[in-house]
């Protein structure tokens, strides 16, 4: 709590969230004292008769800002549904069945060489050929 600040002004000497105990004057010499209030709660006018105020309560200081993250930048990423990275084994197996693709093509009357390759890459990455 502060001593007690002469007020002479028209307009409110703290933040409007400070607890002030104000002194009012009216007319002929009538002084009267406030509860204890946040400041917004009184009228500050050259004529509204306070003529002297005391902090009873600093307002309470602002919250610290936090640091940006990488997500405030970019935005949010929920609902955003993200690109699986192939394995080594897929990228591997999928590069093998071009190859033969290429090299050999489809002869007539035998089982395709794609669909083998199909078949291959499935029993490795789910552990059967049956599930395909």
């Amino acid at each position: 709590m502060t001593d007690w600040i002469e007020h002479t002004g028209d307009t409110c000497p703290v933040d409007p969230e400070t607890v002030v105990e104000v002194e009012l004057q009216y007319g002929a010499g009538i002084k009267a004292r406030s509860h204890a209030q946040p400041a917004h709660r009184f009228l500050w006018t050259e004529d509204g008769g306070i003529t002297r105020y005391r902090i009873i309560a600093p307002a309470k200081p602002p919250e610290p800002e936090m640091p940006k993250t990488h997500e405030d930048y970019t935005g949010p990423t929920f609902g955003v549904p993200t690109k699986p990275e192939p394995d080594l084994i897929t990228l591997r197996l999928e590069c093998l069945k071009l190859a033969v693709q290429e090299s050999v093509g489809n002869p007539p009357g035998v089982v395709s060489l794609e669909h083998f390759a199909d078949r291959l890459l499935h029993y490795v990455l789910n552990g059967s050929v049956d599930k395909a």
